[in-house]
């Protein structure tokens, strides 16, 4: 009877053994597609910040490209703008320079002419 009685102590204690290692390996099971939930959210947050990381890299190029692309309009619209100011100006210059000649030849004539009809009447 005692063979018998310690036969089924162990057997309950074995019994009781396997039912806490079932226990402890459902809750590591729990713990463990707990971790793997958790890293997939993970995985999908990178992938989701990568992708938006190459969104804003996508718009930025885009953004730089439009810039450089007004800027380069406005270099030109300004580079006409001045160079017809230029010309605008040599015109002007020359117009000027023109006047100036003008005006230095009409001021000897002016000069010379009431000399010779100064000394015209004298030689007569």
């Amino acid at each position: 009877v005692s063979q018998a009685a310690e036969a089924r102590m162990r057997t309950a204690a074995y019994d009781a053994r396997i039912y806490e290692t079932e226990e402890e390996l459902a809750l590591s099971r729990r713990a463990f597609h707990e971790r793997s939930e958790a890293l997939a959210v993970a995985r999908a947050a990178v992938g989701t910040r990568r992708g938006e990381a190459a969104e804003v890299q996508l718009q930025l190029e885009k953004d730089l490209q439009q810039v450089s692309e007004e800027t380069e309009s406005k270099r030109s619209r300004l580079s006409k703008e001045v160079g017809s100011e230029k010309e605008e100006l040599e015109k002007s210059e020359l117009q000027l320079e023109v006047l100036q000649e003008r005006s230095r030849l009409a001021l000897r004539e002016a000069q010379q002419e009431p000399l010779s009809r100064l000394s015209a009447p004298e030689v007569e």
